[in-house]
């Protein structure tokens, strides 16, 4: 008691400064985290339901550099707002005006970011200065990877349920409810027992940010449902990345 101070388990939010310098005000926004005399990064998020804010240390690493920091951040959509009908086609436009703002820029995406900036960049006519992908899956045909397994072997009609029942979003319930099942040891076992090891060892760093990952972690954002269907179908089940 007393040896860590409690954190809030709000929603996460931002914890670097930043300031929106373009917006739609209803799908997404372009949010500037530094200046510099460079070209702008500009780095697109995971968006696999969780709060992007997971790029701040990356944010930071590029701000040390004194380099233009910005962000392609998409509002979290609801079965109530017309976001949730957005296609992988309206974020490659939506991503497409933020480029066009800034110029030739560096691209640094992750995850599906990654993705997403292949696809713009694959049909963009302005050439950019670099594109770097942060684990994001390209090639997804990969027999003995869990997320290939459950995308191959669960039919559609069963993803496209999902995002029915919940109004036409992919739930942050249901995506944390998925999560949990493909990385269950480490996230009811591991996960604890590291905790335990840095209470032991009286780690007050370590104990934060432990409690910190938890609180993003399962602090879900929802998906768009037509988006999140299409990465099942065309990206994951039929590879058309790398196959037409």
């Amino acid at each position: 008691e007393g040896f860590v101070k409690p954190l809030n388990y709000n929603h996460p939010e931002w914890n670097l400064e930043n300031k929106i310098i373009y917006s739609d005000n209803e799908n997404f926004c372009l949010r500037k985290f530094s200046d510099g005399n460079k070209n702008p990064i500009l780095v697109v998020p995971p968006y696999a339901g969780h709060h992007p804010n997971i790029c701040e240390r990356l944010i930071t690493f590029f701000k040390n550099k004194n380099r233009p920091v910005y962000v392609f951040d998409l509002f979290e959509p609801s079965p109530t707002s017309d976001s949730k009908d957005n296609s992988i086609e309206d974020l490659v436009n939506y991503l497409i005006e933020c480029i066009d703002i800034l110029g030739e820029s560096h691209i640094v995406g992750l995850c599906q970011g990654a993705w997403l900036s292949a696809i713009t960049l694959s049909v963009y006519n302005r050439k950019q200065l670099s594109y770097t992908n942060a684990a994001g899956p390209i090639d997804t045909y990969d027999p003995e990877n869990e997320i290939w397994q459950y995308s191959n072997n669960i039919p559609m009609w069963y993803y496209n349920w999902l995002v029915c029942s919940s109004g036409g979003i992919q739930s942050k319930y249901n995506q944390l409810t998925g999560f949990y099942f493909l990385s269950w040891p480490a996230l009811m076992i591991s996960r604890y027992v590291d905790l335990f090891l840095a209470l032991f060892k009286k780690d007050k760093k370590q104990i934060e940010k432990w409690h910190e990952n938890k609180k993003w972690y399962d602090q879900p954002l929802n998906i768009a449902g037509k988006w999140y269907l299409e990465s099942v179908k065309y990206l994951f089940k039929e590879n058309r990345l790398v196959e037409g």
